[in-house]
């Protein structure tokens, strides 16, 4: 069977790889990742192999060989670099599909990744998924994508799910009129479930050359119905929304997520995420969550504007409308030119809640931390605990109802050294052990740096608990004098 072809088909079972001309007794390599486990729930599984040496030359010639079929499938793709521009459309039948990346010339085991390029012409991966349709995809470097509008991963799903695991999206260009999505952009409806786990997107673009709006540089993720978003141990960096006459936003993250749908934004490192534009709002990350939102343990750093008017570009934006909660805590907000952090309290309802914890907001050009609470009525909770905002160029801007418990604003926090971007605790600190614990809502076992939350009799203020890092902790250049 020649590499291309499409009637080649690897069937799995335990212990032996069967092909459609015989069996071999052979041992059984799978992926140690939940592709592995949902392939081998099947007995029809198959595995198609990509690249010299496999079944197909291109990955698209085994994705139509997949999707011809009702069973589940495993494409493996050999390492190195594929320039072609990949559908994925799946109808009429559920599908559980993983593309994999990075594999040896035997197909038997990860040794890399594997680069599909859209080589600065078309957009690099499409998905259409739905009615109990899963697509993994692992090991992948997305680059060099161009379209219109979501130049390197567009995924539309419809109670469905998508995983995407250990993969680089980069330097995709969305360019036109009113261009959005230049890395990653997942609308999701009905039941659906889309993750994104230790994923880079970085230096991504969209350009717009119109004169309305402009947005989505890096990720968005826009969800209806019950749709579950998570994205953990992400970088999100350096990416760019342009416009010269119009409003731009969400160069870093864009997720919104209506009716009911939950978000899970943990751990992600977003910074160095620029808009040039005369008007906007959000750099790194925008955030609007109708359901239950957590957003936890993050950085944000560095995420910038390049305008006449910074004041009215902000590092990131929290809005919790009607029977919402929304939880942002553990969390340092850092160095942008702009405002810091804006967190809004909408509408009033039965539930609806916003909470900040344990922040710390510092050294961002105009407000650094921002709070309103627009509720008319009293069904409306907003909580501000623990928090650290200092060395703004104004520290605090509260507005409306706000609880606010054992927090350090202006002043001298006692930061190890705020010039070089260390805002964790040194010895000194005012903010050791002056802190409120329980909070009003369930704080992280780990601070921003993962480490250990609680050390002492109390809580610490802001986003760092001093002597968490037992490597920093004895380390006098790290915390600095007594």
């Amino acid at each position: 069977m020649t590499p291309g072809s499409t009637g080649f088909r690897t069937t799995c079972t335990a212990g032996t790889i069967r092909t459609t001309s015989g069996s071999v007794s052979r041992g059984w390599v799978f992926l140690t990742t939940i592709v592995a486990m949902l392939l081998v729930q099947s007995a029809d599984a198959a595995i198609l192999r990509v690249g010299p040496g496999g079944d197909f030359a291109t990955i698209q010639a085994a994705v139509d060989d997949a999707l011809s079929s009702t069973a589940d499938d495993e494409i493996r793709i050999v390492a190195g670099t594929f320039t072609e521009s990949v559908d994925v459309f799946i109808v009429n039948h559920p599908k559980v599909l993983s593309i994999s990346g990075g594999w040896s010339t035997d197909f038997l085991a990860v040794e890399s990744t594997t680069t599909i390029s859209g080589g600065g012409i078309n957009r690099v991966l499409s998905l259409d998924l739905s009615a109990g349709d899963s697509v993994i995809l692992d090991g992948l470097i997305v680059r060099d994508g161009a379209a219109s509008r979501r130049a390197g991963i567009s995924a539309n799903i419809t109670d469905a799910s998508l995983r995407i695991l250990r993969s680089e999206v980069r330097n995709n260009v969305a360019s036109s009129e009113r261009a959005d999505g230049g890395g990653v952009s997942i609308f999701t409806s009905g039941n659906s479930d889309a993750r994104l786990n230790q994923v880079t997107i970085a230096d991504n673009e969209a350009l717009c050359s119109g004169t309305v709006d402009c947005r989505e540089g890096g990720l968005a993720m826009i969800g209806f119905g019950t749709s579950y978003f998570e994205v953990t141990g992400c970088i999100i960096e350096g990416n760019r929304v342009e416009i010269a006459d119009g409003s731009g936003f969400g160069a870093g993250v864009n997720l919104s997520a209506s009716e009911t749908a939950t978000v899970v934004f943990n751990d992600n490192l977003v910074q160095d995420n620029i808009v040039s534009a005369p008007r906007g709002g959000a750099i790194g990350l925008a955030l609007f969550g109708e359901g239950e939102t957590s957003v936890r343990r993050n950085q944000f750093l560095r995420n910038s504007a390049v305008t006449d008017s910074p004041q009215n570009f902000f590092q990131a934006i929290v809005t919790a409308p009607a029977d919402a909660v929304v939880v942002l805590e553990s969390t340092l907000i850092a160095d942008g030119n702009g405002r810091g952090l804006v967190a809004n309290l909408n509408d009033g309802g039965t539930t609806t809640a916003l909470h900040l914890v344990n922040l710390t907001v510092a050294n961002n050009g105009n407000t650094g931390l921002q709070v309103s609470n627009r509720v008319l009525n009293d069904t409306g909770l907003l909580t501000l605990t623990n928090v650290i905002s200092a060395d703004n160029g104004t520290d605090y801007r509260p507005s409306g109802d706000i609880l606010e418990a054992t927090n350090l604003i202006g002043g001298d926090p006692g930061f190890v050294s705020p010039g070089v971007g260390n805002y964790r605790l040194n010895r000194n600190s005012p903010a050791i052990d002056a802190g409120t614990f329980p909070a009003p809502v369930s704080i992280s076992s780990g601070d921003a740096d993962g480490f250990s939350r609680l050390i002492g009799p109390e809580i610490d203020i802001g986003a760092f608990e001093f002597g968490s890092d037992t490597l920093f902790a004895d380390s006098f250049e790290f915390l600095g004098s007594e």
